[in-house]
């Protein structure tokens, strides 16, 4: 697990989102229900995205390529599991997270690498496309904080995803390329990658909760259910 996962060989068809919503499959209606959900004849209200500046000087300077964040040659590898679209594990990714980079990532002790995977029982991918596609410009852990910052601001009652709030995310993203990233969306290697996270984590036996693999010369742990700082901790200690 200590490098950004390989497109399967056996990639899912193209998706557009042009064309998506004549689909019938009953797992792509669960994405598209979440996704394309008009807001009244007005279209979508436009939220104040938040968190920008803070997440700039959480990752600034850090080395990032797709899925992983910091020095690829690192001795350790932390492999981070979560969903985007779930709010325990947003208030999990800011306790747990920024302690992790200052401590490991930032000094080049260890790399965090980002896998997507759904802690509910319909399909919640939308997301992690959107934060993978940011991947392509390396800043797929920028839109994931984002996101999550502002996971209490997605409209409607009962709150729905829509894909108008994943561009204002993507606006709220220093950096990022709105024009390449829509275009990388819908692309069969997104796609792609964000089905092999959720295998992976099938493999894994992973719970409905933030889970982490940490791995290294001594080894491998594999960390469920939320574990915390100070167990992530443990764990590097025991296999660098």
């Amino acid at each position: 697990m200590a490098t950004s996962p390989a497109v399967p060989s056996r990639r899912p068809p193209r998706r557009r989102w042009t064309v998506i919503l004549a689909l019938t499959v009953p797992a792509i209606a669960i994405v598209l229900a979440i996704v394309f959900i008009a807001v009244g004849e007005g279209g979508a209200p436009q939220i104040e995205i938040t968190g920008a500046s803070e997440t700039q000087r959480l990752y600034g300077g850090i080395l990032q390529e797709a899925a992983t964040l910091g020095d690829p040659d690192a001795p350790v590898t932390i492999e981070y599991f979560t969903d985007l679209q779930c709010d325990r594990c947003a208030i999990y990714h800011q306790e747990v997270i920024p302690p992790l980079i200052e401590e490991f990532v930032r000094d080049g002790d260890a790399k965090l690498e980002l896998r997507h995977f759904s802690t509910a029982e319909n399909d919640t991918q939308a997301a992690a496309y959107a934060a993978t596609a940011a991947g392509e410009q390396a800043r797929q852990w920028q839109y994931a904080n984002v996101f999550f910052l502002n996971l209490a601001r997605v409209p409607g009652d009962p709150p729905r995803l829509t894909a108008d709030f994943l561009l204002q995310i993507a606006g709220g993203v220093l950096e990022l390329d709105e024009s390449d990233w829509e275009a990388a969306i819908d692309t069969e290697e997104v796609q792609g990658i964000v089905d092999a996270d959720a295998q992976e984590s099938i493999d894994l036996l992973l719970p409905a909760e933030p889970a982490m693999v940490v791995s290294g010369p001594d080894g491998e742990r594999v960390l469920k259910a939320s574990p915390t700082v100070e167990e992530v901790e443990a764990a590097v200690e025991e296999v660098r």
